[in-house]
């Protein structure tokens, strides 16, 4: 996933405020740095791509906390965007702050352990928001927001000292396990170093011989940019609380401009055009479909028209063939002295049930109230089923050459 990674602006950001970004499309390495305004910043390509917002060290203050015991053992759920949660934190941390605890915003480390001090990140609360108001105008959503600089935590040893060049004079940033410190580059910084122990120390190429020189220790050179893409993989992430519900409200924003962007955009003409003509080939289509539909249905009405005038060439109007045909049928079998039987739709249904293998009748005959199928001589043991079925009805079935006759019982 492409990621743009910027550093907000401290103290506020104007329309003419440049941001610091890197742009890498692995997470691993630069594709690109530099400083724009927010209007000019890159936009992070492929799909997927999202911005992640950098909090500058000297926009943070950290504290040390130990939770209530069930508070504590729910850091690792969902527990860290619950109102409930920050009361408690604001009582905790009430006598360390400067400010009152309405007008800060508190960030909790996701991976505390059990029952163990808890770091939170405080900064101020009005000025995170607007400086995210001023990054609205990219079209990634923040996925994410991390600190410039944490306290280590766990297995880490070795402290971390980065100088920076973002003041005059250049800053020391040290990092330990004791918190975040931050200091002018001179005697003090190098006292702050020198109590920190094993300390790996990094600085701009602009200061990085001052450094050397200032601290008495070997420094490696790194630019802004490798600093803020390792800050890419901190764990940390500072949008809860009331930033959480926040980053879902931009979300919906964003689609909603997406929208308004692929309904206006010139680069997006193609893809409308597109989609009117997917829509119009789907109207013809449909057209097409219920044309030929409609084309059977007319063949099948001729068809059963057809039928009706070579079975019944008598009836000279047809309103309801089907019902005219039930009519005709019925007045047939009465005319042939099967009025008080079963139907002749019946008995074709008695032979077929009861002689299923009995090939299908080459003509039909109505003659002296009997029923006569011509086809295949029927086999005996036809008769005898076919026999059995109609005995109850008062009809028996007997083979006379190719001849299936149903006559009534008795008749010889």
């Amino acid at each position: 996933m492409s990621t743009l990674i910027v550093t907000l602006a401290f103290p506020a950001a104007t329309a003419a405020t440049e941001f610091d970004y890197v742009l890498s499309t692995d997470g691993t390495s630069l594709s690109a740095e530099g400083h724009a305004p927010a209007a000019l910043l890159p936009a992070s390509p492929g799909r997927g791509s999202a911005v992640v917002a950098v909090v500058p060290a000297r926009a943070m203050s950290w504290h040390q906390v130990t939770l209530p015991g069930t508070m504590a053992r729910s850091l690792r759920g969902r527990l860290a965007g619950q109102p409930r949660l920050r009361a408690v934190l604001a009582g905790l941390l009430e006598e360390q702050l400067l400010d009152e605890p309405e007008q800060l915003h508190f960030a909790v480390f996701p991976g505390a352990s059990r029952d163990a001090p808890v770091w939170v990140a405080v900064c101020q609360r009005a000025w995170l928001v607007d400086a995210l108001q001023a990054l609205a105008v990219l079209p990634q959503r923040i996925l994410r927001i991390v600190p410039e600089f944490a306290p280590l935590q766990g297995g880490d040893s070795v402290a971390t000292a980065d100088v920076t060049a973002d003041g005059v004079p250049a800053q020391l940033v040290l990092c330990t396990a004791q918190g975040v410190t931050l200091l002018p580059l001179g005697a003090a910084a190098a006292a702050w170093v020198q109590l920190a122990g094993p300390t790996e120390i990094c600085a701009e190429p602009a200061v990085a011989a001052l450094a050397g020189q200032t601290l008495g220790r070997p420094v490696r050179e790194q630019t802004r940019g490798q600093r803020l893409l390792h800050a890419l993989h901190s764990p940390w992430n500072l949008a809860q609380f009331e930033l959480s519900a926040t980053r879902r409200s931009r979300f919906l924003k964003e689609l909603a401009l997406l929208g308004a962007s692929l309904l206006q955009a010139p680069q997006w003409r193609p893809l409308r055009w597109g989609l009117v003509l997917l829509l119009l080939t789907q109207v013809l289509g449909l057209n097409v479909l219920a044309w030929k539909e409609q084309a059977l249905l007319d063949e099948k009405r001729q068809w059963i028209h057809a039928l009706f005038i070579r079975a019944l060439p008598e009836v000279s109007v047809i309103v309801d063939p089907p019902r005219q045909m039930e009519r005709a049928v019925a007045l047939l079998q009465e005319a042939a002295g099967l009025g008080n039987g079963p139907g002749l739709v019946d008995f074709f249904m008695t032979v077929a049930e009861a002689a299923p293998d009995y090939a299908a009748p080459s003509a039909i005959e109505l003659i002296d109230g009997e029923l006569r199928l011509q086809g295949p001589p029927p086999a005996p043991e036809v008769v005898a089923a076919l026999s059995s079925r109609l005995a109850a009805q008062g009809w028996a079935a007997r083979a006379q050459g190719d001849l299936l006759v149903i006559q009534p019982q008795g008749r010889p």
